[in-house]
């Protein structure tokens, strides 16, 4: 198997690569510094993640997404303990999940979650807008929210 010279994987191309071999990618390369507006990005996947247990993030930018993992896990477990999982749902999107703050949760909170999950699946059933979920930010969202 040859290599393509033409295929680049930090560019255009950075679909073509599953997980496992972004994280060899990843090991490969000098990660780049601290990208703009990372502290906001982590701040506010921190807060959601304490306040309802998990979150999102879209567009991280290539070559920081093991670091900024690394480093809301190591926040939110300085800060409560427990267990915290992080996923890429794509190359540049991550999860943040904690049992513990989801267990904490009042049964009222739990129902609460539920209704305000399912309002907005009634709202687009009946065709009207769709607000897009607290938990779900685009990394260009959460820097101009608050700047």
């Amino acid at each position: 198997m040859g290599v393509d010279a033409d295929v680049v994987v930090l560019g255009r191309n950075r679909d073509r690569l599953c997980g496992s071999c972004w994280r060899i990618v990843e090991g490969w390369l000098e990660p780049p510094g601290v990208a703009d507006g990372e502290d906001a990005v982590v701040a506010w996947l921190v807060e959601t993640v304490l306040r309802g247990g998990s979150a999102m993030i879209e567009d991280v930018p290539v070559g920081r997404v093991r670091a900024i993992r690394q480093r809301v896990r190591g926040e939110i477990k300085a800060a409560i303990g427990g267990t915290v999982t992080t996923a890429l749902v794509s190359p540049a999107t991550i999860w943040v999940y904690s049992p513990l703050v989801i267990d904490a949760q009042t049964e009222e909170q739990q129902h609460r979650d539920l209704r305000d999950a399912m309002l907005p699946l009634q709202r687009g059933h009946d065709g009207g807008r769709v607000a897009p979920p607290e938990w779900r930010q685009s990394w260009w969202q959460v820097i101009a929210s608050r700047t």
